[in-house]
């Protein structure tokens, strides 16, 4: 496993990298970290949520987000609504987002984990880089708030 982790990812991380915040989010599980970049990216724009987005995309990311859901319509009004394009996009896409602000922020600073992280994400980016919005909320804010929504339910 070492050898396969080696070739796909790089070297291992040292624990005191997988101790940090973003080394948490890389040990999570593929579904749980798809819900938190999700999450992340739709803490950044929280006028996301106030968008008339179509039943089976709001369905979608419904079911997605789990505890995040309420911090998310309770913050809605805080941000600009984004082009309609946009708000029909379904949950790998704003995971892909909130991959793209981790990344951007420097919070995997060890190339293995972000390795590790872009594995979880489809081959072919999903979403156009120009279409993305800028974040509404600092990236780091967004990570706080997401870190409390999670609290004591993973190891975040």
């Amino acid at each position: 496993m070492a050898s396969l982790f080696l070739r796909r990812c790089g070297p291992l991380p040292d624990l005191p990298t997988l101790a940090t915040p973003g080394g948490r989010l890389a040990l999570l599980d593929r579904h749980a970290l798809l819900s938190r970049l999700c999450a992340l990216a739709l803490l950044s724009r929280p006028g996301v949520m106030r968008c008339c987005i179509e039943r089976r995309t709001r369905q979608a990311i419904e079911s997605a987000l789990g505890p995040a859901l309420g911090a998310l319509r309770a913050v809605a009004h805080e941000g600009p609504v984004v082009p309609a394009p946009v708000a029909a996009w379904m949950p790998i896409q704003w995971a892909c987002v909130g991959y793209a602000d981790l990344w951007h922020a420097g919070v995997w600073s060890h190339r293995s984990l972000r390795r590790m992280v872009r594995l979880a994400l489809p081959a072919r980016w999903p979403v156009p880089l120009s279409a993305v919005p800028s974040p509404h909320v600092s990236t780091q804010d967004a990570l706080r708030r997401l870190n409390e929504l999670y609290e004591g339910e993973a190891p975040w």
